[in-house]
C-alpha cells in the first residue's frame, strides 16, 4: 500500500469481521445477487455442484447476504442484476474513494503508477463480478 496500490480481498463474512478487528482502515464492498432464485439459477447453470454442496452454498450465502444488508456492516451494497451495471456501481465507489485520498492534488505513490493501480483494479473487480463474486474488502490506499 505504500507503493499506492490498492490490496483487495475475497473473503466471507468471518474475514471481513477479522479485517474489520485489525487496525487496517477498510472498506467493505458486498456484491450480491437480484434474489436467491436467481443465485440457485446461476450456480445450477454452472454445473460445477452436487445437490448436497449447492444446498450448503446457498444456505451460507442466506447468512452472508443478511450480514451484508445489515446496515453498519458494509460500505458499499452492489446488487449484481447485471454484470456491467455493478461493475460501474463498483467502479464509481473505487475511484471515489481513491479521490478522497488524494493528497495535494496527487494520488499517494509514484504518479506512472495510477493509471496501472487503477486498470488493475477494474479489470480484477470486472473478472471477479464475471465469476460471481459474492463479497470482498478493498483496503484504502495510505496517505
Amino acid at each position: 500500500m505504500s507503493e499506492g496500490k490498492v490490496c483487495v480481498l475475497d473473503i466471507d463474512v468471518q474475514g471481513v469481521k477479522q479485517v474489520k478487528e485489525t487496525d487496517l482502515n477498510a472498506y467493505c464492498v458486498f456484491i450480491m445477487p437480484p434474489s436467491m432464485e436467481e443465485l440457485e439459477c446461476r450456480l445450477r447453470d454452472r454445473g460445477t455442484e452436487s445437490p448436497e454442496s449447492l444446498q450448503k452454498r446457498l444456505d451460507a450465502a442466506k447468512e452472508e447476504i443478511e450480514y451484508g444488508k445489515t446496515p453498519g456492516n458494509c460500505d458499499l451494497v452492489v446488487v449484481n442484476t447485471s454484470v456491467d451495471k455493478a461493475y460501474s456501481s463498483l467502479r464509481e465507489f473505487v475511484v471515489r474513494e481513491l479521490l478522497k485520498d488524494k493528497v495535494d492534488g496527487e494520488f499517494p505513490g509514484p504518479s506512472r503508477a495510477r493509471p496501472t493501480v487503477y486498470h488493475a483494479v477494474g479489470s480484477f473487480i470486472y473478472q471477479a463480478m464475471r465469476g460471481g463474486l459474492v463479497g470482498w474488502e478493498c483496503t484504502k490506499v495510505e496517505k
